[in-house]
């Protein structure tokens, strides 16, 4: 039969679970636990589930209570001195927060949109391309003998005329000579506009200017007759020497001065006379009358010798500066003439002695001479931007027929060139930059592909910053063209 288990309960009738359960009490000095029971009072007799939670004292009665408990401390031990603490007010206690996802996504995409728009402003604003271009480049080598003609011919190489005219004098010791009468004597260039027929001229022909003064032809000459070139009329022209219808220094006539054409008299009341014409091609002059100075002839001869190397210096100075654009006259490239020394009066006991000399330069159309050393089909493959050619002007030049070549005949001129230059393509940088403007990177070299052959060997791009495209502001393109 099982056992039964039940409660047991007291006479009052009060159950195990109706008992109250009361604290252990702490031992005493001796280390025996009373025995002795106290009656629980109201507050004890509430169960353990009623009774009030533990209060927190609050820290500044804590505080204060630890004051009291340093100062009768410090009452008992007044050697011990405890330094004065400053107690700050408690920090309430802060309620954690719980976090928002929604916030933080909002600034995190402002921030990207931020980014995004100043890099677009950096880039469209502020961006810079540059670019290096490296340029087309043929050098050519010369070492050889080549002929000039004094006049355009078509697959030849012409040379064309640069005259100036100068005088230089010195004074010297002179004595007085016997009385003298000379008349004055030049060069002047006959024109033939008239006809495209020859005009002959017999020696002794009489020519004046607008001041009266006549002169003679000194020997007989033809002019060539006119030629015509894209519709206009070029006359033909021939040099021959004047002299003075008269004796005396009012026929002399420098080449500086401003002297009209000379009509032939013969002419005059025809159609010849405006149309047959002669030109100043120097200095007239000699023309004296009276007591000449006396110069030593050795003087004379030293003397003249030091003007004359004066006046080339100064002549070739002279037609260099008169060289038209486009053209090249190489040192050398001239052939000058010179009249005889001229001594006049100057005082007593002493004589100017004067030079005067006239230089004709050789000058030649850059493009002509290049395509001559070179080739025409060197010249054309820069079309149709063109090209440089440093160096051109540094080859050594010499004319190979001094002797024979006449410059005012414009007979043909042999030379010898040595020496080595570079054609270099010209970088049309004003147009690169507008078909640059506003293109990727990416896209550039198809930009420069068409001048690639021509006058462009290679070239590179470089942006700040990097993603941005070419500017569409030009002023902040940069074309750098590297030298050969």
């Amino acid at each position: 039969m099982p056992r039964r288990v039940q409660d047991i309960v007291p006479g009052d009738r009060r159950g195990i679970r109706d008992v109250p359960v009361e604290k252990s009490k702490k031992p005493s000095a001796d280390g025996v636990r009373s025995a002795k029971k106290t009656k629980p009072s109201a507050a004890k007799e509430r169960s353990f589930d009623e009774r009030e939670p533990a209060r927190e004292i609050p820290v500044h009665k804590q505080t204060s209570k630890l004051e009291a408990l340093d100062r009768a401390a410090g009452e008992k031990e007044p050697a011990m001195k405890k330094p004065k603490t400053t107690l700050m007010p408690p920090t309430p206690a802060r309620r954690p927060r719980k976090r928002r996802k929604l916030p933080w996504l909002i600034a995190a995409g402002g921030a990207v949109v931020v980014i995004v728009a100043a890099a677009f402003v950096a880039s469209t604003y502020f961006s810079q391309a540059t670019f290096t271009i490296v340029p087309r480049v043929v050098p050519v080598n010369v070492n050889s003998t080549y002929i000039a003609q004094g006049t355009p011919a078509t697959g030849s190489l012409s040379y064309d005329l640069v005259p100036v005219t100068g005088t230089a004098s010195s004074t010297v010791i002179a004595v007085d000579g016997p009385q003298t009468s000379t008349k004055a004597q030049g060069k002047v260039t006959l024109y033939n506009a008239y006809s495209s027929q020859a005009q002959r001229l017999i020696a002794g022909t009489r020519m004046a200017n607008d001041s009266g003064l006549v002169y003679r032809l000194t020997s007989s000459v033809v002019i060539p007759g006119y030629t015509t070139k894209s519709g206009s009329t070029v006359p033909g022209s021939i040099t021959a020497t004047i002299q003075a219808d008269q004796p005396g220094p009012s026929y002399n006539i420098t080449g500086a001065s401003n002297v009209s054409d000379f009509k032939m008299v013969a002419f005059k009341g025809t159609p010849r006379y405006s149309s047959v014409y002669a030109r100043i091609a120097g200095s007239i002059s000699g023309g004296f009358v009276g007591t000449k100075k006396t110069v030593n002839p050795s003087t004379l001869a030293s003397t003249t010798a030091q003007l004359k190397a004066q006046l080339a210096g100064y002549l070739q100075a002279k037609a260099q500066a008169a060289v038209p654009n486009g053209d090249i006259m190489y040192p050398g490239a001239y052939a000058a003439v010179y009249s005889s020394p001229v001594v006049s009066d100057s005082g007593t006991n002493s004589a100017t002695i004067s030079v005067t000399g006239t230089l004709y330069g050789v000058a030649f159309k850059q493009d002509d001479l290049v395509a001559k050393l070179a080739s025409n089909q060197a010249v054309s493959s820069f079309s149709p931007y063109g090209y440089t050619a440093p160096g051109l002007d540094q080859l050594v030049f010499s004319i190979a027929n001094a002797t024979d070549f006449n410059p005012p005949k414009k007979t043909a001129l042999i030379m010898k060139l040595k020496g080595d230059f570079k054609m270099v393509g010209v970088i049309p940088v004003t147009e690169l930059k507008k078909k640059l403007a506003g293109v990727p990177l990416a896209d550039t070299q198809a930009v420069l592909k068409p001048y690639y052959g021509s006058v462009i060997e290679s070239g590179s791009g470089e942006l700040v910053p990097a993603w941005a495209k070419v500017p569409k502001d030009t002023s902040r393109i940069t074309v750098n063209v590297e030298k050969p």
